[in-house]
């Protein structure tokens, strides 16, 4: 099975900061992992940015040291491969793959809420997020909050995500219809990384077929979440850029263009696709199908687990920790006559001692 994964991000036309982040493997650091991340952070221009970094960089981080432990057996980490294997814990009805995933988002989520609680500037910060990775020709999709997955199969698009906002959950409980729906001004979002300690995952994994295309994005590329005509126009870009290209990046460029040119460009963009190719349906299935589902709250094993990960030496962001926990609150400036002042004392110094060295008196 080949796959081939393209990302691209872009600010907007609106907004002076790009609060999307991206990340996949393969890369240099791990080579044999498929795996896709989009995150759309919130909590304004000094938050939303750091939220979203934060939850890619903790998941890449995540799988590029499991994965060292997983190729790299040695005594000495013995201990330390114990401690990643107790986040597993409610984990182990579903695959190895799926299960690394739920547990680096889960992970993730707990050290946007850890950050947020350091630095009041960051508070109440937090990110929507939606990631794939393939295995053994099969796809696990995971997500929190309004960023989307679709398939492109047979020339259909059909979205394999279910938004977590207040809309669909009045949607789902019958007290409003979907035509109701579209006179709502203002979706809130139910779900998100960051805002509790722990946090439900919605998981699903579902059997791929050759040919096959996922693409992954923020709402900057959703402008009404109910809206089926929107859905076939970016299918329709993804097919013809595809037959005209063959270049996933090339696509990436196109659906963000759409974005800021036919949806307005109001939000942040990103735009994601993962390509499935020379898949041989195999003679027994190995093939797995688990519907969309929430994985529970962690367990307090879980959660003391993943304090302990967090706080280790050899994780890369504790060094992001301890800067912002000394970083001073309030920065109180000079005022500007006190600093002329100043400036000027120092000239008057520096001129003394250039007259006593020119007299040799130094």
């Amino acid at each position: 099975m080949q796959v081939n994964i393209s990302a691209l991000t872009d600010k907007g036309l609106v907004r002076s900061e790009n609060e999307d982040a991206f990340g996949y493997f393969p890369d240099n650091s791990v080579k044999d992992v498929n795996m896709l991340v989009v995150c759309d952070g919130m909590g304004g221009h000094t938050a939303g940015d750091v939220a979203a970094q934060t939850a890619v960089t903790c998941i890449k981080h995540f799988f590029y040291e499991f994965h060292k432990l997983r190729t790299r057996p040695d005594a000495l980490q013995e201990q330390k491969k114990q401690l990643y294997h107790s986040l597993f814990v409610n984990l182990e009805k579903i695959p190895d793959q799926a299960r690394s995933l739920v547990a680096a988002i889960r992970l993730a989520n707990r050290q946007v809420f850890r950050l947020s609680r350091l630095n009041p500037k960051q508070a109440g910060m937090g990110a929507t997020i939606v990631a794939v990775t393939i295995f053994d020709r099969n796809i696990c999709i995971c997500h929190v909050g309004d960023s989307r997955a679709y398939r492109i199969r047979d020339n259909h698009i059909d979205l394999m995500t279910k938004d977590h906002s207040r809309i669909n959950e009045l949607i789902s409980s019958g007290q409003i219809t979907t035509e109701d729906a579209h006179n709502y001004s203002r979706n809130e979002i139910t779900r998100a990384l960051g805002y509790q300690e722990s946090i439900e995952v919605d998981v699903s994994i579902h059997a791929v077929q050759d040919g096959d295309i996922y693409f992954l994005c923020s709402d900057g590329l959703v402008s009404d979440p109910l809206s089926l005509k929107e859905d076939e126009k970016k299918k329709a870009i993804i097919l013809k850029t595809m037959r005209d290209s063959g270049n996933l990046r090339r696509t990436c460029m196109e659906l963000i263009h759409y974005g800021k040119h036919e949806l307005g460009g109001a939000d942040n963009i990103t735009a994601g696709l993962v390509q499935c190719a020379g898949i041989v349906p195999p003679q027994l299935s190995t093939m797995l199908l688990v519907l969309p589902n929430t994985i529970p709250w962690e367990h307090e094993k879980v959660s003391q687990a993943e304090n302990d990960i967090l706080s280790g030496t050899d994780f890369l962001l504790v060094d992001m920790e301890r800067q912002w926990e000394e970083q001073p609150a309030v920065k109180i400036p000079i005022p500007r006559k006190q600093s002329r002042a100043m400036l000027l004392i120092l000239l008057i110094i520096l001129l003394t001692l250039l007259w006593l060295w020119g007299f040799g008196l130094i």
